[in-house]
């Protein structure tokens, strides 16, 4: 029980100093009160309580606690404030390297790796114009073919019709032929 508790706690603890601003106001704070945090850790071990408890007074009866809280929290905006800014410097100098510098490097070593955006959207551009003619000719294509399939259709059905007019013309001829002979 006062193992999960003490565990509760670590983690507790450890979730907050990853906080950036927490974990740097409690690093300031040790820093700026070094003389505290030491004197807490290194009494000699006959000074009794009582002298212990006098000392850690008197250190804040020279800077109150409030401000002494200030200027940590002061120094822990400072310290973050600069942080960021070479974070974002440094960030800026890292995508300046890689997208500017690199570019160029290849772009002069190999011409053909490397191509100008004006240039890609350029021919992003015929492409797609390219696109929507082969789109125009797939459909006159498809257009065509229906015609030609129903040309084919008439014309078959034409053939077909006019053989059939021939066929019974030329039993109808038989038929005369043989009335005709009959007499």
């Amino acid at each position: 029980m006062v193992k999960d508790t003490l565990n509760s706690v670590l983690e507790n603890f450890k979730e907050r100093t990853k906080n950036p601003f927490l974990g740097t106001l409690v690093v300031v704070w040790i820093v700026h009160n070094w003389r505290l945090v030491y004197s807490l850790f290194y009494f000699d071990s006959k000074l009794a309580l009582d002298k212990r408890l006098s000392y850690i007074e008197q250190y804040f009866s020279e800077i109150p606690f409030y401000l002494n809280l200030l200027h940590v929290f002061l120094f822990t905006i400072l310290i973050l404030s600069v942080t960021y800014l070479f974070l974002g410097v440094s960030r800026f100098i890292s995508d300046f390297y890689n997208k500017i510098v690199v570019a160029e490097i290849v772009g002069f070593i190999d011409k053909s790796a490397v191509v100008l955006r004006s240039k890609y959207l350029e021919q992003q551009e015929i492409i797609k114009n390219l696109e929507l003619k082969l789109e125009t000719e797939r459909l006159a294509k498809v257009t065509a073919q229906k015609e030609r399939d129903t040309s084919d259709e008439k014309l078959s059905a034409f053939i077909t019709k006019r053989l059939d007019n021939d066929e019974s013309g030329t039993v109808q001829k038989q038929e005369n032929l043989n009335i005709d002979t009959a007499f």
